[in-house]
């Protein structure tokens, strides 16, 4: 029993709790500086390639996946345990103090006596009725519920503000739970959808994808942009160009929007954003035993405005008629795109229209589709709304340990060898040093007042 009491002591320590979030703030800061993925996510691949001094040290410490990398789970899970600790003892604190503010009155007579923070002395020919009487008025004044019994009258404010500390504890607690079990779960990636076509929530959908050790498996829904604005305005503010987004579940429509800034489209955990735009190409292909529909997208230059990056590919790859080529746009007036492809020793080039073929060596290829695509980010993630709960929890006991405290005060009437006296003490959960005096100042004011001649 001792060891698990010392083991409670040690978890419920401020400054082990002070440690260890620390420690977290600092691990999840250095992470957040590090791109996360895989090894070939390209965000990682770009960063290794701009700091190869310190990529081998960074994958070692497995800080391009550090928020589900074993260091982060363990130091997440103390933490949690450290403040479920310390939001136990809070409620403890909190009940014995609720037990003590409900105590009976006729028990703080003698104490009274001996410990106050202030003795008034009255007007002597007031009555103790008419003392007690005013003593009521002034803690009425400031916001007191009261109480009397006897020569006793007793002020307490709404025990509301008790709960503030447990429920900002616990929330913290539950918050770390959360964090860490939502980066195990979750997946994010990007996909790119061409306008006017849908794609599953699937792996082989995605052009990137990271999911987490214990993610469940991709939803199977239905990612659908029917429709791109080439510059949305809202409100007179403009997005520029703006996809359309559509979920389903098979036959069934859950949600539709235009995904723009800080406006993603959700449903359920399911959140996508929009992370890019760019022209696109759905090529058909057919030939040497091939039947296959290519997806190419073809993203900005940021180096040379106005240009594309052109993509290499491999058509019908794995049949006996494959064919590497290279894809970019044609510099036409209508849309187009240009295939370049090695031949003969040289290397040969087409020009395609939407819905015009060529021969490209033993392949047909047709431009079925020349339009636009969004690159979406697609993140699947349970833990968004639970950690906007447990957020608002937190706010909320704070708010009320802060801007509710609980108050109390206690307010004794006695005639000793004929003087009659008032013996005040005072209680604020807080710790307020202006709060004695505030009642005193009260109490002090509502007697003095019935002296004055009428």
């Amino acid at each position: 029993m001792s060891v698990i009491r010392a083991a409670a002591r040690f978890l419920a320590s401020r400054r082990v709790a002070v440690r260890l979030l620390i420690a977290f703030t600092v691990y999840a800061a250095v992470a957040s500086a590090i791109p996360q993925g895989a090894p070939d996510a390209p965000d990682v691949v770009e960063w290794v390639a701009e700091y190869p001094t310190f990529a081998p040290l960074v994958s070692a410490l497995g800080l391009f996946s550090a928020f589900t990398h074993p260091v982060f789970v363990i130091i997440a899970a103390w933490l949690s345990l450290a403040t479920a600790a310390c939001a136990l003892e809070r409620t403890r604190w909190a009940v014995r103090q609720s037990a003590r503010l409900w105590a009976p009155a006729s028990e703080a007579i003698d104490p009274l006596k001996s410990r106050h923070d202030a003795a008034v002395s009255c007007d002597q020919a007031l009555t103790e009725d008419e003392a007690l009487a005013l003593s009521t008025e002034a803690l009425q004044s400031l916001g007191l519920r009261t109480t009397a019994a006897g020569s006793l009258v007793t002020g307490r404010s709404r025990v509301v503000g008790l709960l503030g500390s447990p429920i900002f504890h616990w929330a913290l607690a539950a918050l770390f739970v959360v964090i860490s079990l939502g980066q195990l779960t979750r997946s994010e990636g990007l996909m790119g959808v061409v306008v006017g076509y849908a794609k599953p929530d699937v792996a082989t959908s995605y052009g990137f994808l990271n999911t987490g050790p214990w993610h469940g498996g991709l939803s199977g829904l239905t990612v659908a942009i029917p429709r791109m604005e080439r510059d949305l305005v809202v409100k007179d503010v403009s997005f520029g160009p703006t996809p359309y987004v559509e979920l389903w579940d098979g036959d069934r429509p859950l949600g539709g929007r235009y995904v723009r800034s800080n406006a993603p489209l959700r449903a359920g955990g399911l959140l996508i954003h929009m992370a890019g735009y760019g022209r696109a190409a759905v090529l058909e292909v057919t030939g040497g035993g091939a039947q296959e529909t290519a997806e190419v997208f073809l993203d900005a230059d940021e180096d040379a405005p106005g240009s594309v990056l052109p993509v290499e590919l491999t058509l019908a790859e794995g049949s006996v008629a494959q064919q590497p080529v290279v894809v970019t746009t044609a510099e036409t007036d209508d849309p187009a795109v240009e295939v370049t492809w090695s031949a003969g020793g040289g290397t040969d080039s087409v020009v395609l229209r939407e819905n015009e073929s060529a021969e490209i060596g033993a392949l047909t290829v047709t431009a079925r589709r020349l339009a636009m695509y969004a690159r979406l980010s697609v993140v699947d993630d349970w833990s968004v709304w639970p950690i906007y709960v447990l957020f608002g929890l937190a706010l909320l006991g704070i708010s009320l340990a802060v801007l509710a405290p609980t108050r109390s005060a206690v307010v004794l009437v006695e005639r000793t060898e004929g003087t009659l006296q008032v013996f005040v003490r005072s209680r604020h959960m807080r710790s307020d040093p202006d709060w004695p005096a505030t009642v005193r100042t009260a109490v002090a004011a509502s007697l003095a007042r019935e002296e004055e001649p009428s």
